[in-house]
């Protein structure tokens, strides 16, 4: 997909990335079978200084693929991997050392690079555009954004109530992305694809911020925004702040029902060992770093916080303890 040459991110790629690359119409596999046949002994993966060719892997997934076919594997069939770390983690495991979709709290982030001496760089993906469609140049990184467009894909903000309108840089609107890496669809489920793919977008479901250099900065899920009096307030904000605390160990922010005001901040916490402030005070040290109307309302402290497997925060279960 060729994008018009005036996206603002362009003039960010480093040296020797190009904007577009043709991508062949065969099945992934094929990829590493062509490869293979190109440049056989070229090192495809290394672990603990071994390393394994295209050709080695060529021929050990070919050998994989026969025994799969003579125990009864069948195509469409599911087969679940179940693995150490290992070379076929590695991917997955560093999707989940940048976050995803998922805003990481910045003080969680410079936590982070102060233990470790290791920058960590956001990126941005999610399921239905995988593997990645945001990153960061390496020599041109922007704190608390999740970076540019990678190749071939183009990306912008849109008004949250149509989806039709396409905002200036600062707006907060719906994020939208169109490229080779977005699904075709979702598995026999027309209603849902059509609620999510329009007019060639994919529409995300989060809110997020283009600024005029064309870098993009998440918001929060579009869904766990708390409408307050009007007013929009973003959870991912509030626990920002409630992470600056010195006592928080981790935080959770919903909306929850209110007749007389539409929605209220309420926080969840799990305060670090041997430790109890009151909730006046948590509310107080967020009143001295949010807007009036942004406060948290209520402060219930509790054990954990559930999570999903892969370590995302299940709003609704916190809501339920």
């Amino acid at each position: 997909m060729l994008l018009p040459k005036n996206r603002p991110w362009f003039k960010f790629y480093p040296k020797n990335v190009p904007y577009h690359i043709d991508y062949p119409e065969v099945v992934l596999h094929q990829l590493l079978t062509n490869t293979a046949a190109r440049y056989p002994e070229a090192t495809a993966f290394g672990c603990r200084g071994v390393p394994l060719s295209y050709g080695q892997l060529d021929a050990i997934t070919n050998k994989l693929a026969l025994v799969l076919r003579n125990i009864g594997a069948k195509k469409r069939d599911r087969v679940v991997i179940f693995l150490p770390n290992s070379l076929q983690f590695v991917i997955g495991y560093y999707g989940i050392l940048k976050a995803g979709a998922m805003p990481i709290p910045m003080e969680i982030k410079e936590r982070w690079e102060e233990l470790t001496g290791v920058k960590m760089i956001l990126g941005y993906g999610l399921t239905e555009a995988s593997p990645e469609t945001h990153n960061s140049p390496p020599d041109r990184i922007k704190s608390g954004t999740v970076g540019i467009p990678i190749m071939d894909t183009d990306a912008r903000i849109v008004d949250i109530e149509t989806g039709r309108t396409k905002l200036a840089p600062s707006e907060v609107g719906e994020l939208v992305i169109k490229g080779p890496q977005v699904m075709k669809g979702y598995w026999k489920s027309p209603k849902e694809t059509k609620a999510v793919l329009r007019r060639g977008w994919l529409y995300t479901g989060d809110l997020a911020i283009m600024d005029e250099e064309g870098y993009f900065q998440i918001v929060d899920r579009k869904k766990d925004i708390i409408k307050y009096k009007g007013y929009t307030i973003a959870p991912a904000e509030l626990e920002n702040v409630l992470y600056m605390h010195p006592l928080v160990k981790e935080c959770a922010v919903v909306g929850r029902q209110s007749p007389m005001v539409g929605e209220i901040p309420v926080a969840y916490i799990v305060l670090k060992e041997g430790h109890q402030p009151t909730e006046t005070e948590i509310v107080q040290f967020c009143e001295q770093k949010l807007a009036p109307y942004k406060k948290v309302r209520e402060v219930h402290f509790v054990k954990e916080i559930p999570k999903t497997p892969v370590g995302k925060v299940t709003k609704t279960s916190a809501e339920r303890q």
